[in-house]
């Protein structure tokens, strides 16, 4: 690796473990999942007789619990309840090296699978890891937040560390062979996780996968754990969707008309700012299909746009089929990002094979300065939004700490959070967060913040 591609993923790891370390546990949550779920709503405040996770038996516990009365992510918040009950400092270390290699498989996905670490471009990495930090919605809660970056980052990454074996085999479809009993057994297994990792792409990666598996069932290079990977991730999606929490989960919607306009025109709201955000990315995708599609293409070139077409519909159909559900949240749209990025790394990292140049000359330059501009005002910020609070955030804390020291058995009264400037939240790309305790010490944020540091209550003074 050389030492270009060494300084930028430090880099990007010194980047994101500050903004890791400013971010608290965050209000809601992170502090009922440090808690044995009590087998309640997660809207419910904590009973009084809820028990704190102390070892790893009780993540286990709470875990069956949670996937009978809760929701099917049982990897996802088995992570969450394992980092709330360690250290946040243990988080951030790994949450920051995670974020690292989620923008390698991505760099490995657009390098025909191969995983290798001595020929990386340090260009690609770049606008991938641009990309990502330009165009997600709602980037604390997908990064930064534990429960989020658990369910989000960690699960994507799991999932494309799966999909690379089935990529590199695309690629060398006669020349890949896995005989090992014990290798088809991990890959199986490994499915499994994959396919229990996100509700909203997951099906589409099945039913792709499940075609050019039958399309090409009879070809010399078919393999047999082609299909224990492909069971796999139909068994996770499965133990995801169907999960008891999840029926129980989906009966609390049962009086809402999710067809309703009401409900439909939020929804299509969300999406709309979800493409929107990422509207650049689809013009270059599209100007470049554009340049590609007039050229002539070798079979490697043939290969290549086939999975930036993929690409691009997984991209679409993930949010799309949010339209469909109660809930759609911008974070849900993270997947779609994922997979619209590696279109362009597609397009970015195989322009020789499609015999054409993007970007080139002045252009290229001045991409490269906006580009450049645009992180650097967004960075500086971020932090500077983070970082106001994470002292607000700490002084609570402090507070909570001190009152319960102290025996009081009163509600501990705090100042309400002064608002972020709205020139600093777009200056910081809509990046930083806000606290959310409430103004009743009744609303179950605040209960599962004071049932955590063992005071009576909390409530925000009005403002």
């Amino acid at each position: 690796m050389s030492k270009k591609v060494w300084a930028l993923l430090i880099l990007i790891f010194l980047i994101m473990f500050g903004l890791n370390y400013l971010m608290p546990l965050c209000f809601g949550d992170d502090y009922v999942y440090a808690f044995i779920w009590p087998g309640q709503s997660m809207y419910i405040s904590l009973p009084e007789t809820v028990e704190r996770i102390s070892g790893f038996y009780d993540i286990i516990v709470s875990q069956w619990s949670h996937y009978l009365t809760g929701n099917g992510r049982a990897p996802a918040h088995l992570l969450v309840q394992f980092f709330v009950w360690q250290n946040k400092l243990l988080f951030d270390t790994l949450n920051s090296i995670v974020f690292g290699i989620l923008i390698l498989e991505i760099y490995w996905i657009s390098n025909k699978g191969e995983i290798s670490f001595k020929k990386i471009d340090p260009t690609t990495l770049c606008v991938t890891f641009f990309s990502i930090w330009a165009f997600t919605v709602n980037f604390a809660g997908v990064f930064l937040w534990i429960s989020g970056a658990c369910n989000y980052l960690w699960m994507l990454a799991i999932l494309l560390s799966f999909l690379i074996l089935y990529i590199r085999k695309y690629y060398r479809f006669n020349k890949l062979n896995i005989q090992s009993d014990f290798a088809k057994c991990l890959i199986f297994t490994w499915g499994i996780f994959a396919g229990w990792a996100n509700e909203n792409v997951v099906c589409w990666i099945i039913l792709m996968l499940g075609l050019w598996l039958f399309k090409n069932r009879k070809q010399e290079g078919m393999e047999s754990w082609m299909w224990y990977g492909l069971i796999g991730l139909c068994i996770g999606y499965v133990l995801l969707v169907f999960a008891p929490g999840n029926v129980i989960r989906a009966s609390s919607y049962a009086n809402i008309n999710i067809w309703s306009w009401l409900h439909m025109r939020s929804k299509l709201i969300t999406f709309g700012v979800l493409e929107f955000f990422q509207i650049f990315l689809w013009y270059f995708v599209f100007m470049a299909w554009r340049k590609v599609t007039v050229t002539k293409l070798t079979e490697e070139g043939l290969q290549h746009l086939l999975l930036v077409k993929a690409s691009c519909v997984l991209s679409l159909l993930s949010n799309g089929i949010m339209l469909l559900t109660p809930e759609f949240h911008a974070r849900s749209g993270f997947s779609s990002l994922i997979f619209l990025t590696i279109a362009v790394t597609l397009l970015i990292s195989n322009q020789a094979d499609f015999n054409v140049k993007f970007v080139d000359g002045c252009a290229k330059n001045i991409i490269w300065i906006i580009a450049g501009g645009y992180f650097l005002i967004t960075l500086c910020g971020t932090y500077a939004g983070m970082y106001s609070t994470y002292q607000y955030n700490q002084s609570v804390i402090k507070a909570a700490q001190q009152h319960q020291a102290a025996g009081l058995s009163s509600v501990l009264e705090i100042p309400a959070p002064r608002d972020h400037s709205e020139k600093l939240i777009w200056a910081s790309g809509r990046h930083i967060v806000q606290p959310s305790l409430k103004e009743d010490e009744h609303d179950w944020l605040n209960v599962a913040f004071a049932r955590y540091y063992g005071i009576k209550g909390i409530r925000v003074m009005p403002k």
